[in-house]
């Protein structure tokens, strides 16, 4: 469970610089298209897909990650049971 949560982790920070690569590529090209003579939108789309993707990519593994992370603090819960805790709700005066 650990290593998953660290593969998200590594893959989530990896989506923002395919993300400026990909919005790199949308500006190219629309600069590319609005010089063509005949102004050529089709070969828009391509870019602005991937970037719906990659967006799309993002928000699935972060979904992803907080599933895990949650899993992960029910796997450990248990174990802190017996534990003592500290008091959470001492007063002002109490260190």
């Amino acid at each position: 469970m650990t290593t998953l949560l660290g593969l998200l982790s590594l893959a989530q920070g990896f989506t923002p610089a395919i993300s400026v690569t990909i919005t790199a590529l949308v500006i190219d090209t629309v600069v590319n298209a609005i010089r063509s003579v005949p102004h050529n939108t089709s070969l828009i789309w391509l870019p602005v897909g991937l970037q719906l993707g990659i967006t799309l990519l993002s928000s699935l593994l972060s979904t992803l990650s907080n599933i895990v992370q949650q899993l992960l603090q029910e796997q450990v819960e248990p174990r802190a049971v017996g534990y003592p805790q500290e008091s959470r709700h001492a007063g002002p005066g109490i260190f």
